[in-house]
């Protein structure tokens, strides 16, 4: 058989590695695959940093990205990982800087308002029978505008420190996407929403919500005066010289964290007997507990994404409410 010429063989000499590297839409930087001397130092570093940028635009994540993690990732503090668009970016350019200050994207802040009233219209049935469906209908409702407006005010008080935070500072009232005074009348917005749904229940609804008010009002006001408000990113704390039980715990956060699972156990354990719940409860209320002890015994204090995926992992919520609802039904006489 005659030998191709030389055109044809051309494509051939290449090694099969990188001619498929060639067609790589990451990996295809002209100065790794032209430069005869592959395995150059030079060459070794540009191969180096362009594995990391592929890493990095691989990257799939929306989580919090620790600065340990960012470091194995990136390899260099001054690089940021790509985060994946939200569904938000799809919305009208006019709403999308409301939608994220209402965090609409993350809906765990939602579902942890909506279990307690969940649990409460549950344990309110009589027995026997399933909970009041207008009550839930009405929770379910007003639960995602009471947490926008709960996010909607933090925001508007730590704009300053959110600044010089690394996981805050392109929130909307940091980037200038919303003024502060835009802030305050979205924070009403939601509010009377939430009021004109909460209606529906009693007159004494007013005095439930203007409690509420002044909880979520004080909340992030009370990093500044006291250690016992909760846990974030220690590093970030110390940066902006903000107190919280990160810092207070230190080392025996777990510890701690272990004794307030504890105390809630003993807490639902007696609300279950003063309601007179039958055995299926007990029996939700120890799996959702191990469920929780595990998420203490694994979780990374060290790093914020690990901590973000333990914290938005709700299964126990999810079996505790269960367990609840079949207690009333096996009551059934």
């Amino acid at each position: 058989m005659a030998p191709l010429s030389g055109g044809a063989t051309s494509g051939l000499r290449t090694p099969l590695t990188t001619r498929m590297l060639k067609l790589h839409p990451v990996l295809n930087y002209t100065p790794f695959f032209t430069t005869p001397s592959l395995f150059s130092p030079k060459n070794l570093s540009l191969r180096s940093s362009n594995h990391k940028a592929g890493m990095v635009c691989m990257s799939t994540t929306t989580s919090p990205v620790s600065k340990d993690d960012e470091k194995l990732i990136n390899g260099q503090p001054n690089e940021k990982v790509v985060q994946v668009s939200s569904w938000i970016d799809y919305l009208p350019k006019e709403i999308q800087p409301f939608a994220k200050l209402a965090r609409v994207d993350k809906p765990i802040g939602t579902w942890l308002f909506l279990f307690p009233f969940a649990w409460s219209a549950t344990l309110a049935a009589s027995t026997g029978n399933i909970p009041d469906f207008k009550n839930l209908a009405v929770f379910a409702c007003a639960a995602p505008f009471f947490r926008g407006a709960a996010c909607t005010i933090n925001d508007f008080f730590d704009r300053d420190f959110d600044k010089m935070v690394e996981r805050t500072k392109e929130r909307p009232m940091v980037s200038g996407a919303v003024t502060p005074f835009q802030g305050l009348c979205f924070f009403a917005f939601q509010l009377l929403l939430s009021h004109g749904i909460f209606l529906q229940l009693t007159n004494y609804s007013a005095i439930y919500e203007a409690a509420y008010i002044f909880l979520i009002c004080t909340y992030p006001l009370m990093k500044r005066l006291t250690y016992w408000v909760y846990l974030i990113d220690k590093e970030d704390d110390v940066k902006v010289d903000v107190k919280s039980t990160a810092l207070k715990f230190g080392e025996s956060t777990k510890e701690w964290i272990t004794g307030f699972a504890i105390a809630s156990i003993c807490t639902l354990t007696l609300a279950a007997y003063n309601a007179a719940l039958g055995w299926p409860f007990y029996v939700f209320l120890a799996a959702a507990s191990g469920q929780l002890g595990w998420q203490i015994r694994t979780v990374n204090l060290s790093s914020p994404a690990d901590c973000n995926r333990k914290y938005v992992y709700i299964f126990r919520f999810k079996v505790f409410g269960i367990g609840v609802l079949m207690s009333k039904v096996e009551n059934r006489e």
